[in-house]
């Protein structure tokens, strides 16, 4: 699984190519246009990222045998998560 650090170091490599582009020709609508996707998609990424963490955690605590009552504890963390989540993605 790819770390953190490099997904997201990847994603800002990817918009900076971009946004050089656009400055070179001086396009600042395209430069604007691109600054707001590149926070947007990072807010995503970083979420997603989170998710996949949290879904990490549950697996790994369900295979070292926690009781019941923390199963249950971890999924209904894990479902407040995807709802806060979803919540967020109907904002647009």
């Amino acid at each position: 699984m790819r770390k953190k650090s490099r997904i997201l170091d990847d994603l800002e490599e990817l918009y900076r190519e971009e946004f050089a582009r656009a400055q070179e020709t001086g396009d600042e609508e395209a430069m604007k246009k691109l600054d707001f996707d590149f926070r947007r998609e990072q807010l995503y990424m970083e979420i997603l990222l989170d998710a996949r963490r949290l879904l990490a955690d549950l697996r790994d605590g369900l295979s070292a045998g926690e009781d019941e009552q923390d199963k249950v504890a971890g999924a209904e963390a894990l479902l407040e998560r995807a709802a806060k989540f979803r919540r967020l993605t109907r904002l647009r």
